[in-house]
């Protein structure tokens, strides 16, 4: 499935945020779209809010295991490199 070619055919698709893979397989069969943000991420997974500890790669190892069991689902990420602290 393909974000932009579902836009074409449909005027809203619903994204449900998950934490983990168990809740994705729960959610993936009630919808097509799954969001996951690497604040729920660090909250399910380490207890801590997402303050920049987080490593890209435990976001797309994550990933890597929602869309092994939802392989025909629309996934949006949230993958950033955590709290930025900005000097104006």
């Amino acid at each position: 499935m393909n974000l932009k070619q579902e836009l074409a055919n449909r005027e809203i698709i619903p994204f449900i945020g998950v934490y983990d893979v168990f809740f994705a397989a729960i959610a993936g069969k009630y919808y097509d779209g799954i969001f996951i943000s690497s604040f729920s991420f660090a909250a399910s997974y380490y207890g801590l809010p997402d303050i920049g500890f987080i490593a890209w790669s435990d976001i797309v190892a994550f990933v890597q295991r929602v869309k092994t069991i939802l392989p025909n689902h629309l996934i949006l990420v949230d993958i950033d490199d955590g709290y930025k602290v900005f000097n104006w």
